[in-house]
């Protein structure tokens, strides 16, 4: 879950970053890091909910 929103801080970084820039062509090539933030996410919130669920049963 932390890479995921790591991954979309920098995302939100580099964008805010080239916004008075000419070429401003990391808001669409960045979202690579926005895709890669959103599945770090859900993929930590399912391991989570697994490991506590099998924590929960013992």
């Amino acid at each position: 879950m932390f890479i995921g929103v790591w991954s979309i801080g920098g995302y939100i970084w580099g964008a805010v970053s080239v916004l008075d820039e000419p070429d401003q062509s990391w808001m669409f090539w960045g979202l690579i890091f926005v895709l890669i933030g959103i599945a770090g996410i859900v993929l930590g919130t399912a391991m989570a909910l697994v490991g506590w669920s099998m924590v929960k049963k013992k």
